[in-house]
């Protein structure tokens, strides 16, 4: 998050957890995937949206401050 003050994680419990980064307690957690565990996270630099990979080959677009999907995609499998 670009103030440094809030992080998120992901893994196999596919969900996204967002964390406060003095106290370290939990903010919100989001459904990341219904079907897979959840393998990368990247947040944009201005912070305003993060994007979502999951073993199942799905990426997904959110809005970081309401946590609200925005758009889902399958990625390509590989060379």
């Amino acid at each position: 998050f670009s103030d440094e003050s809030q992080f998120l994680t992901c893994g196999t419990d596919r969900k996204i957890v967002y964390w406060d980064a003095v106290d370290m307690q939990q903010i919100r957690v989001v459904d990341g995937s219904d079907e897979a565990e959840m393998t990368a996270l990247h947040i944009s630099g201005d912070g305003t949206f993060f994007v979502s990979g999951s073993a199942d080959r799905k990426i997904k677009l959110w809005n970081y401050d309401e946590g609200a999907l925005y758009y889902t995609g399958a990625a390509h499998s590989g060379a």
